[in-house]
Formats: C-alpha cells, sequence, structure tokens
C-alpha cells in the first residue's frame, strides 16, 4: 500500500510539482524495482522522477500540475 500526501512544490526552485508518498510495509522490498513498476504505470502519458528521501519514503516529480493531477486520481 502507498500513502500519498499532497505538497506543493512553492519552498523549491523547480518547476517540477511534488507528491510524497510512503510505502506502509514492514516487509523488505526492492525500492528499484518499485521505482520502476511506478514510472511503467504512468507511461506514456506521464514522465515522472522518483527519488528517495528516506527509508520507504519516496518523492515524484512531475513537470506539469496536469500530471500530477492524473496520478492523484488514477
Amino acid at each position: 500500500m502507498v500513502v500519498i500526501y499532497d505538497h506543493e512544490s512553492t519552498l523549491l526552485k523547480t518547476n517540477k510539482v511534488f507528491i510524497v508518498g510512503q510505502m506502509l510495509t514492514r516487509k523488505a522490498f526492492n525500492k528499484e524495482q518499485f521505482k520502476r513498476q511506478m514510472l511503467n504505470l504512468w507511461r506514456p502519458k506521464i514522465r515522472a522522477m522518483i527519488v528517495e528521501l528516506d527509508d520507504g519514503l519516496f518523492s515524484f516529480g512531475f513537470d506539469s500540475q496536469r500530471e500530477r493531477m492524473m496520478v492523484l486520481k488514477g
């Protein structure tokens, strides 16, 4: 399960729009495989970058608010 925290990028000097998500599991998981799977779910409509912020906490960066909303709406 992934919990998504909806944050704006107002304090960052970037044109990207972000979502912060966290994996809710106590089991070990392959973080690189998780990132690839998330990107594959959104392609080809959305280009995103994913950065691990902390153990199980990820930042998903999008080029536009429209792309971000597409992901939030599923």
